[in-house]
């Protein structure tokens, strides 16, 4: 088992915790980056604004809480990100995106999270999909609400489609219940957006994570109203390789997406101006 918890950062304007990867651990099943969003109310006239930047070989999966974010993509879509949804962009062999604030939103509260893909289809054709909430399966009652965002939970199934064995949840679980979860052949991470209970008999609190390997019984127990998501999957054969916003099996892919996104030889996003530029390639 491994626990640490996350530290917040500055990212122009807006705090950052960078849940994963850290130096304890990489990947997490095929989830490989997890940022912590907010909350944040920004002053009138600012607002979250990443400009055009790539990806290649993941899919990311962005859910927000509070606030809306315009997601604009070298597909041509451009979607109104709103809470409750889930949105899924395969970036395959190549995609660039932008993700901006809404005139008049100050509100921003989210999880963004990528999820690598299997080596034989990182390479697959970039796809951008948008689930509404009420697509989302929902398992509730009198003490918790389970959103089935990517895989299977007591036979709810997630409309998101990914070929490899994954799991995410959103849970909120009320003051002095529990929840239960099955790792069986899946690494699994408990991530606390808010709130703080016992888990496993340990105690766990806001913003802190909990790794367990796969083949684990999991329990829950909530001191408060707590908010956290379950996530995780079956272990790839192998760690993927990752630079900047590039991930992959091959560096020379990365290498080579690289030289593309400088050279200007890559899909670019309709209508945008100006891109954000590459670090110097250094892995």
């Amino acid at each position: 088992m491994i626990s640490y918890h996350s530290k917040p950062i500055d990212l122009m304007g807006t705090p950052i915790r960078r849940v994963l990867p850290t130096a304890k651990k990489r990947m997490v099943g095929p989830f490989l980056f997890l940022d912590h969003m907010g909350p944040v109310t920004y002053s009138e006239g600012s607002s979250t604004d990443v400009g055009p930047h790539p990806h290649i070989g993941l899919a990311t999966l962005t859910y927000l809480l509070k606030g809306k974010v315009r997601h604009q993509d070298s597909l041509g879509s451009d979607q109104i990100i709103i809470p409750g949804d889930v949105n899924w962009m395969v970036a395959g062999s190549g995609v660039s995106h932008s993700e901006r604030g809404v005139a008049g939103v100050t509100d921003f509260h989210g999880l963004q999270f990528w999820v690598a893909l299997p080596d034989e289809e990182e390479d697959c054709d970039p796809q951008f999909l948008n689930f509404k909430e009420e697509q989302i399966p929902k398992i509730q009652d009198q003490e918790k609400s389970v959103e089935v965002i990517l895989g299977q939970h007591q036979n709810q199934t997630s409309p998101v489609p990914f070929s490899s064995k994954a799991t995410l949840l959103n849970v909120n679980l009320k003051s002095k219940k529990n929840f239960h979860f099955r790792s069986e052949d899946q690494e699994i991470a408990i991530y606390v957006v808010s709130g703080n209970g016992q888990l496993n008999g340990e105690s766990i609190t806001q913003h802190q994570v909990v790794i367990f390997e796969a083949s684990r019984e999991i329990q829950l127990t909530a001191h408060e109203d707590c908010h956290f998501v379950v996530m995780g999957g079956t272990a790839y054969p192998q760690q993927k390789h990752i630079f900047w916003n590039f991930v992959s099996s091959s560096k020379e892919k990365i290498k080579r997406a690289q030289e593309n996104w400088n050279a200007g030889h890559f899909p670019m996003v309709p209508g945008e101006t100006g891109k954000i530029e590459s670090p110097i390639f250094r892995l």
